[in-house]
């Protein structure tokens, strides 16, 4: 294998936030459109930016650039008030830390691809102290459609490393089948991990199918 740039999901793949994200989306989701009420979300392998489109076409609200920005105002604050609460245990997966501290040290380059918006993501990685980790990213403010970030953190890493980066140098690590299809549209290689969304059967399409991060070193070796 050429040496890949490491491309990371977040939720169930790198750790679990018990909830915090799905109540702030559910609570700035009824204060932002009139007439929701315990709105049912399905975030597995979701953008931010794809599930503010269906909650328009679900009550009757016509998208709109700024409209969605005021919403991910009301929708930080509260995503940041759970995190930090003590509320929503926000605990990363085994051996996550560690294998983020070796391939660092072993000089690859680490990076996001996930549904989050960009600040949304940051409060998730920094409070469980993996932020630093992370170069750059692609996420759910750059496009609503998952399947167009694999573009978006390759253009990414080119600006990030200086050099000419296609799909193809990534490796995509995700927990869905939704990361799956999402490497299989730009060309990327993916890793999909048994931590999150889905287990092996569901993830059998994945180029490499592990149960723990820990599991990438041997992959890359």
């Amino acid at each position: 294998m050429k040496t890949p740039i490491l491309i990371w999901d977040i939720d169930g793949t790198l750790s679990d936030s018990s909830g915090a994200g799905i109540d702030a989306l559910s609570r700035a989701i009824e204060e932002h459109f009139p007439g929701a009420q315990n709105p049912t979300l399905d975030l597995a392998g979701a953008t931010d930016g794809g599930i503010y489109r269906i909650m328009c076409e679900r009550y009757g609200k016509a998208f709109d650039k700024q409209e969605q920005e005021e919403f991910y105002k009301i929708y930080l604050p509260k995503l940041e008030a759970n995190l930090e609460s003590g509320d929503y245990p926000t605990d990363l997966y085994p051996t996550v830390l560690d294998t983020l501290q070796d391939l660092e040290d072993a000089g690859y380059t680490n990076a996001l691809l996930t549904g989050n918006i960009e600040q949304g993501a940051y409060l998730k990685n920094k409070v469980r102290g993996i932020d630093k980790f992370f170069h750059f990213g692609a996420y759910g403010c750059d496009h609503h459609d998952r399947n167009e970030l694999g573009f978006v953190a390759a253009e990414r890493a080119s600006i990030h490393l200086d050099a000419c980066i296609s799909p193809s140098d990534l490796l995509i690590i995700g927990d869905t089948i939704k990361d799956i299809a999402c490497a299989r549209a730009c060309g990327a290689q993916v890793a999909a991990i048994t931590t999150g969304h889905g287990c092996r059967e569901t993830l059998s399409e994945a180029d490499w199918v592990i149960d723990q991060a820990a599991e990438l070193i041997d992959i890359l070796a």
